[in-house]
């Protein structure tokens, strides 16, 4: 599934699954389990776009996620950056990841 192998600190990339498209930053590659740890920001669903702000950082797989690409996410590029200067849980967010990652095809 990955186009690229390792990409950049900060880089926007995607986890998609057949309905729904999880949309986060890198924070650092894990070489050992060639797997990135990632910073959720977003998923985008048929019915909503949902903020993943202050949720569960998440260590997904290299070949499970993509870059994305700027046309893709220009939509709903306020939805990535949260600067509501809130620091509370995002607890309805941690609750919609959680089940996106429960549901997800591995």
């Amino acid at each position: 599934m990955s186009q690229h192998s390792n990409f950049s600190p900060q880089q926007i990339i995607c986890l998609e699954s057949p309905q729904d498209r999880l949309y986060g930053s890198v924070i650092q590659f894990i070489e050992k389990q060639q797997s990135y740890w990632i910073r959720p920001h977003c998923l985008v669903t048929e019915a909503a776009i949902i903020s993943l702000h202050r949720t569960s950082d998440v260590i997904i797989e290299r070949h499970q996620v993509r870059e994305a690409f700027d046309t893709e996410i220009l939509e709903f590029w306020t939805a990535l950056y949260d600067d509501s200067g809130e620091y509370g849980d995002n607890i309805s967010g941690r609750t919609v990841l959680h089940r996106f990652l429960r549901n997800f095809v591995w």
